[in-house]
């Protein structure tokens, strides 16, 4: 029914939208931001670059979002931020458009830039959500950023978009890498972020055939165990869930050397994953595409896999061989687990050669500047 409803709206009011919008003449001062799932990441770090480089006093930028009402008391000049749905009006008048998490279903109009930044290279196959929201026929973007040229067919498949029409720029969160953090958590002799992707969600659905626990290889029962052993070698973890991971079933208690973040604690605590990401020394993940960003910073990498074959039968992968690119230690027990953070502590590394041949297949720029490449590539000066 749901996806009925929808193709009803896109074959109806969305295409008379579509229709009137390809006739109207957009206004190049002004821009627009839109995103269904928070104001964060490649949205967040493109707008803060505008207001840092003072384009606000040229552009007028609105930012329609669902959590809209956490910015609007300091907004700065010649911004506003607003509900998500009433940026659509915005749309039709708006000439430079960028989107990280959802998008409106009208076509770009004549002189309109419409720009998919999406959040983060699509290694996981395409969802039965996502392409229920998204007709392979019409093109919504004129443009979709990619961090690498080897890149750009997974970017083809995952938004059927043209190849040409894909810009390769680099994510512009990835800008937050390079920045020094703010962020305290204590003594440790080194700081390991956990970025798991999310196994059960009410807004998505289930990842995996099992039912799912809240974190890969441990049980919460074990995590006493796991806080006493980072202790021993002054390691400390942050265990960053998945902003779509439910965890009303679970009770989350903050441990000496083991730190649980969930999406609601670290927007209250108003951080950014990727300016923490600098800050640590080593990352541990599974199936996200966080580590292809991790590989600019050249430090160790771990990846969790003891439910590999499940993932790959339910979900699946957009690129052939997942394993081509993932560069660092595989954990499919709790001993391999044990044994990366030992040998993390040793200042053991043995994936550094590794990691260099997949971010040069990944990543085609090193450096700080993905927000200024994606604003001369659609010729916002």
């Amino acid at each position: 029914m749901r996806q009925f409803i929808i193709k009803f709206f896109h074959a109806t009011v969305f295409a008379l939208c579509s229709f009137l919008n390809k006739r109207i003449n957009h206004k190049q001062d002004k821009i627009l931001f839109y995103t269904d799932l928070g104001f964060r990441d490649n949205v967040k770090a493109l707008y803060d670059y505008l207001i840092e480089n003072e384009f606000n006093k040229k552009y007028k930028i609105v930012c329609a979002t669902n959590d809209y009402a956490k910015f609007v008391q300091t907004q700065p000049q010649n911004v506003t931020f607003k509900k998500k749905w009433n940026g659509f009006i915005d749309y039709f008048s708006a000439g430079y458009v960028f989107y990280c998490f959802g998008r409106i279903p009208i076509l770009p109009g004549k002189n309109q830039k419409v720009v998919q930044l999406w959040h983060g290279t699509p290694f996981k196959a395409k969802s039965k959500d996502f392409e229920a929201k998204n007709d392979s026929e019409k093109l919504f973007f004129t443009h979709v950023v990619a961090s690498s040229k080897h890149l750009i067919p997974v970017l083809s498949y995952t938004f059927s978009f043209p190849e040409d029409k894909i810009i390769v720029c680099g994510q512009p969160r990835n800008d937050n890498l390079f920045k020094s953090s703010p962020y305290q958590f204590g003594n440790y002799a080194k700081l390991i972020l956990w970025a798991p992707t999310f196994r059960d969600s009410k807004e998505m659905g289930k990842e995996t055939q099992k039912k799912a626990p809240l974190i890969p290889i441990f049980g919460l029962e074990h995590l006493q165990e796991l806080n006493s052993f980072l202790g021993e070698r002054k390691l400390k973890m942050i265990i960053k869930l998945h902003p779509v991971q439910d965890i009303t079933e679970y009770n989350l208690v903050e441990m000496e050397n083991l730190i649980f973040l969930s999406h609601a604690e670290f927007t209250k605590r108003e951080m950014d994953l990727y300016v923490l990401a600098g800050q640590c020394d080593a990352l541990i993940t599974d199936y996200s595409s966080i580590f292809s960003d991790f590989l600019l910073l050249n430090r160790p990498l771990a990846f969790t896999e003891d439910d590999i074959d499940d993932y790959q039968n339910t979900r699946g992968f957009s690129v052939q061989n997942i394993n081509d690119y993932r560069a660092g230690f595989r954990i499919k027990t709790k001993q391999d687990f044990y044994q990366f953070l030992d040998d993390l502590s040793h200042d053991k590394d043995s994936y550094e050669q590794e990691r260099e041949q997949a971010n040069k297949l990944l990543n085609d720029y090193r450096d700080n500047k993905s927000c200024a490449r994606v604003l001369n590539a659609v010729g916002l000066q």
